[in-house]
């Protein structure tokens, strides 16, 4: 069932308008993950020091793969426990 083809077009606008800062903060999430993975020079050392200095378990954050089903769902939980 789409419930969003059922709204009407001022409640889809509001509804994209609250969407708008959530969809900009995942982008930036998703390429800090990125970056931090296939960067092992300068981001993956200065990630492992603010996990050690947190007195966090050291892992690497999780990327989202288009292709595996729930592998945003898997990046914004690392997130909200290592963040």
């Amino acid at each position: 069932v789409d419930e969003v083809a059922a709204l009407s077009q001022a409640e889809h606008t509001v509804i994209e308008e609250k969407l708008c800062p959530v969809r900009l903060i995942l982008a930036k999430i998703c390429k800090l993950a990125y970056k931090t993975v296939y960067s092992t020079m300068k981001l993956l050392p200065a990630w492992t020091a603010c996990l050690e200095e947190l007195g966090l378990p050291v892992r690497i954050i999780l990327c989202g793969v288009c292709t595996r089903w729930n592998s945003t769902h898997d990046l914004l939980s690392f997130v909200l426990v290592h963040c």
